[in-house]
Order: C-alpha cells, then sequence, then structure tokens
C-alpha cells in the first residue's frame, strides 16, 4: 500500500536553517533580493540559480536511467535547495505554502472531452479563480 505522509513542515524549515547556520550562510533577517546583499550579490544569485538548474537536470538524467532511488534523492535535493533559496531571501514560505495550497484546492479537474483538456491529468483555475497574494512575505 502507497502512503503519502504529509511531515511537518516546520521540520522541513527548521532543518534548511539548521544547515544554513551550521555552514555559517544564516539568515535571520526580512525579505532582501540576494542581488542587492553584500559582499556577493548578483553572484549570490546566479549560484543559487545554478544550483536548482544543477539539481533539476540530476533528477532529469535519473529518470532517463529509469532509477527510481536517484529520481527520489534528486527530487529532495531540489526541494532541499529550493527551500534554502527561500530561506536565504526571508520568505516565510510556511506561510505562502499555505497560501498557496488554499488556492491550488479550489481548482477543479478538467473533464476528459472538456476542450481545455491537454491530458487526463489536467486541474485548471475555475472561472472566478483567484490566485494567492504572496505580496506581503516579499
Amino acid at each position: 500500500m502507497n502512503q503519502f505522509n504529509r511531515p511537518n513542515r516546520n521540520e522541513f524549515l527548521s532543518d534548511i536553517r539548521k544547515f544554513h547556520e551550521k555552514f555559517d550562510l544564516g539568515y535571520e533577517g526580512p525579505p532582501r533580493d540576494l542581488r542587492l546583499t553584500e559582499p556577493y550579490g548578483a553572484k549570490l544569485q546566479k549560484f543559487r540559480r545554478n544550483f536548482i538548474n544543477e539539481e533539476y537536470l540530476e533528477f532529469v538524467r535519473a529518470e532517463a536511467k529509469e532509477d527510481a532511488a536517484e529520481e527520489l534523492d534528486a527530487c529532495v535535493d531540489m526541494m532541499y535547495v529550493i527551500l534554502g533559496y527561500c530561506y536565504l531571501r526571508g520568505w516565510d514560505v510556511g506561510e505562502a505554502w499555505d497560501r498557496v495550497h488554499r488556492s491550488n484546492m479550489t481548482k477543479e479537474r478538467v473533464p476528459a472531452n472538456d476542450q481545455r483538456a491537454r491530458s487526463p491529468w489536467d486541474v485548471c483555475k475555475p472561472i472566478g479563480f483567484k490566485p494567492p497574494d504572496l505580496s506581503d512575505l516579499v
């Protein structure tokens, strides 16, 4: 039986904070633009962007090899790196998650015979859909 247990998001976020603090990469300030941080600025932003891309490419390679263990490792690595990016930006990713999730739960499954259906798995925004407002978190 396949089971998906939702871990406590605070554990994930705490792990990310601990990792960054261990390597003297901690940040406990307000939301910020990495391109404007001293002393690295745009170099730090580019490093993080490349890091995210590197982890995604590891996933693509694992998928091509049909290696499920490597795919899982790549997925978790992507999550780790992306959460690290959010941490360095000073974003309240937990609150953002909750808002995006609530918004996503208002979407609807697209019937297979609907002209909007691009695949059997499509989910779409209903009429009157309101995306989450994250502007106060950045």
